[in-house]
Parts: C-alpha cells; sequence; structure tokens
C-alpha cells in the first residue's frame, strides 16, 4: 500500500503547450488537477517537472490554483508543498535539484502522472525504481499523443515492478478509512469529478 506519510506526489511536464496537442487533453487536465487538489487536501508533497519551458511553455496553471480545471474550487484542510523543476533530460531524475529534493522529503514511495506515457513518464519511473523508491503510475491521468504508446509504456512499466493506479485508487488508498480526518473531502472531490466528467462525456468533450 501506498502511504500518506512517505509518499511524494510527481507532476510530468504538464504544460499547457504540450497538453493541446493531445487527444482528450481537456479530460487529462481534470483528473490531474483531482489529483492535485487531492494530495493538497491530504498534504502530500507535490513535485511538478517543465520540459524545455523556454519553448514548450509552463504548466497548466489550474495545478496550482486549488481549483480543478472543471470549475469546482475546494478548499484545502492542510497546506503542503508545490515545487517545480526545469529540465532537458526526458527522465525527471535529469532535473537539477529534484534527486535532491526527494531526499530532503525523505520519502520511499512516489506517485508519478503526467505526459508523455511512453518517454518523460516511462524514463522517469524505471530511474526511479532503479534507485530504489516504490513507483506508482497513475494510468489514468497520464497520456501519450497515440494510445498505442501509452498502453505499450503501461505494460512494459508494469513487467518491470511499476505499479498501476489509478486516480480514484490512490487517493483511497492515501486516505485509508472513512475515519480519515479528510475523507469526507476526498470524497466529496472524488462525487463532483464524476459528475463533471460524465457531464463532459455526454457534451463530447
Amino acid at each position: 500500500m501506498f502511504s500518506q506519510l512517505d509518499s511524494v506526489l510527481l507532476v510530468i511536464d504538464l504544460q499547457e503547450k504540450i497538453l493541446r496537442a493531445l487527444p482528450h487533453h481537456n479530460e487529462l487536465l481534470d483528473k490531474n488537477c483531482l489529483l492535485t487538489e487531492g494530495a493538497r487536501i491530504l498534504g502530500i508533497p507535490q513535485l511538478f517537472t517543465e520540459q524545455n519551458p523556454g519553448k514548450l511553455g509552463h504548466s497548466a496553471p489550474q495545478l496550482f490554483s486549488g481549483d480543478q480545471a472543471t470549475g469546482f474550487p475546494v478548499q484545502s484542510s492542510i497546506s503542503n508543498t508545490q515545487i517545480v523543476h526545469q529540465k532537458m533530460s526526458f527522465s525527471a531524475l535529469g532535473s537539477p535539484g529534484l534527486q535532491q529534493r526527494l531526499e530532503k522529503f525523505a520519502c520511499r514511495s512516489i506517485v508519478i502522472t503526467g505526459i508523455e506515457t511512453h518517454i518523460c513518464i516511462q524514463q522517469s519511473c524505471l530511474d526511479l525504481a532503479a534507485k530504489g523508491y516504490r513507483v506508482g503510475v497513475v494510468a489514468d491521468a497520464c497520456g501519450s499523443g497515440n494510445s498505442v504508446d501509452h498502453e505499450i509504456a503501461l505494460r512494459r512499466m508494469a513487467g518491470q515492478g511499476i505499479e498501476i493506479l489509478s486516480v480514484e485508487s490512490i487517493l483511497m488508498e492515501w486516505t485509508r478509512s472513512a475515519e480519515h480526518p479528510v475523507f469526507r473531502e476526498i470524497s466529496g472531490l472524488l462525487k463532483r469529478s464524476r459528475q463533471v466528467l460524465s457531464l463532459g462525456s455526454k457534451q463530447g468533450i
């Protein structure tokens, strides 16, 4: 099980310019906003990377605002860290200072989300697993330009011991119990997200 106490959420390259080139980018952004907001509520530290931001721009601001891209503001009960690391390498471990930041957090588990699954996500997961971290990839919050690349990368990572997660499963795993102090906030967040994603599907988003 992934624990709230020793996990870090690593969000890779969710930059607006890259996002817009992907199919279903609105749903992908919604899923990641749900995940980052849930992590904020639970007090899970968050690290973000940006690939060559001079050319590709910066992360979608909704990820930092506390408001889901769907328009539902959620008040966090616990404040926590959000730090952006820039990089040129595909693996997040090539980002200056990121390894030191992970060591400072003293985390044992890293939950990874972002884009693209078959490039930066895959290389980051494999590198971090080789360093001895327990690594999980949030499959429904990751994406590639081609669905075949996404699926092949997930299969390869699973074969290398990377755990395949969903947004809802990891938020519930971090919460663990209906008696958790912020369970109602997380549960409400998930319910609102389901309603909006269902509406988006009906409208052809």
